[in-house]
């Protein structure tokens, strides 16, 4: 049985088009758990009128942060996606921004991938605005390292081309507290599990980049090398707490 969870927060625009590409591909016994941070425009109405019983919607409750700054976007799609996979009943787990399209072939391709191995992540295309491809792959060689500390410096998981087994998530969750990027946290805990690891070189997602973008690709991080830094010692020390 397979999960796609996504986090959903106002995403009326470009929700359908991911919905149309995901549904296709799924069984009568898989699902799509989509869990909603209070968007105010039309995006559960959207997801409503498709009337499928695999789609199942969870309302996040969403507390506002004493200050917003530029992370308070990350935290919130973080906390969302936990709540989602919580809600999880697949043996294979997929997570889903709301405003991509999967190719024809991913879920068959990953879950494939997932008989052998633990955790998979597949190569991706970006797309502008209005679908037009932009780059037809990102990366011209597998991004994810067999050595933890080169992952922890490299940051390569995201979450978007990322697929696990429900079974690998022991001990992973729940996140640690103001836990910036889950797909990170996700993959560099497999990663230091030494857990199977797939990457699939074919691009099976379409990214679309556009100016509300939580994660963009191409944009260099406005973030300080403190920061940078002191994110990865956090990272580091909250994951060997938790596997000793």
């Amino acid at each position: 049985m397979v999960s796609v969870c996504i986090a959903t927060y106002n995403g009326e625009k470009y929700i359908c088009q991911q919905l149309d590409s995901i549904l296709k591909q799924l069984g009568t016994d898989d699902e799509v758990i989509i869990s909603d941070d209070g968007s105010k425009d039309a995006t559960l109405a959207l997801v409503a009128a498709y009337n499928d019983n695999r789609i199942k919607v969870f309302h996040h409750p969403k507390e506002e942060p004493k200050k917003r700054t530029y992370l308070s976007s990350f935290m919130y799609a973080t906390l969302n996606f936990e709540h989602a996979i919580n809600q999880a009943n697949g043996d294979y787990i997929f997570l889903c921004d709301q405003d991509d399209i999967w190719a024809d072939n991913r879920v068959a391709s990953m879950s494939k991938a997932l008989e052998e191995c633990d955790y998979a992540l597949c190569n991706f295309s970006l797309i502008d605005a209005d679908g037009k491809v932009i780059k037809e792959k990102v990366y011209d060689a597998n991004p994810v390292s067999p050595k933890f500390l080169t992952n922890l410096y490299k940051m390569p998981f995201r979450g978007c081309t990322m697929a696990f087994r429900k079974s690998a998530l022991q001990g992973i969750l729940p996140l640690p507290p103001k836990c910036v990027c889950h797909d990170n946290w996700i993959g560099l805990c497999m990663s230091f599990q030494k857990l199977r690891f797939c990457y699939l070189a074919e691009p099976l997602h379409l990214y679309r980049t556009h100016a509300n973008n939580v994660s963009p690709v191409l944009e260099k991080s406005p973030n300080s090398l403190y920061f940078k830094l002191a994110y990865r010692f956090r990272f580091l020390c909250q994951i060997w707490r938790r596997f000793h």
